[in-house]
């Protein structure tokens, strides 16, 4: 077996478009992919430079998985990965093009609604904890200055926040 790379790469959630044009870039540089973690640490092999082309799929809900693992094999990508419910697949491009993924839009779509479930479960958490360990009295005699900054600190943690769960929603719009 050849050397390996370490790299930590982070990716928004419901960006897997993303992810799947970094991996082939990094195949044409000569590093294929071995393994990734939830964490966003992504293990490669080094290798000749190929133009590999990468893509995920969601397929934590299957029932009967030899069937599943059957349709990709079948097709001829073949598994490279898994990490947090996403399955990554690869196959060697033939100039520039690849044989159709079969299409799994539903299992995305309902891994991205699991995503925003958790969000909201997460956001609830942070928000009622923040209530009740808030000092209210103190805050409001805080100094002019300070109270702003207090204030600007969470509107700008909202702001984030929000946008973590608009990006989701407008994922899945485009998989209806």
């Amino acid at each position: 077996m050849g050397a390996q790379v370490r790299l930590f790469k982070w990716f928004r959630a419901a960006r897997e478009q993303e992810q799947e044009l970094w991996l082939r870039r990094m195949a044409q540089q000569g590093l294929h992919l071995a393994s990734v973690n939830v964490l966003s640490f992504w293990k490669f092999n080094k290798g000749a430079p190929a133009d590999v082309v990468y893509r995920l799929d969601c397929g934590d809900n299957v029932d009967e998985p030899e069937q599943y693992w059957e349709a990709f094999t079948q097709a001829g990508w073949e598994r490279a990965a898994d990490a947090g419910g996403w399955k990554y697949f690869r196959q060697a491009a033939v100039n520039g093009k690849v044989t159709a993924f079969p299409p799994d839009r539903y299992s995305k779509r309902d891994k991205l609604k699991a995503m925003l479930l958790q969000l909201a479960v997460v956001g609830a958490c942070l928000g009622l904890s923040a209530w009740f360990m808030v000092d209210w009295h103190a805050l409001r005699t805080l100094p002019g200055d300070d109270l702003l900054l207090a204030l600007a600190f969470g509107a700008v943690a909202a702001l984030l926040y929000g946008y973590g769960a608009y990006r989701p929603v407008m994922r899945i719009r485009q998989l209806r």
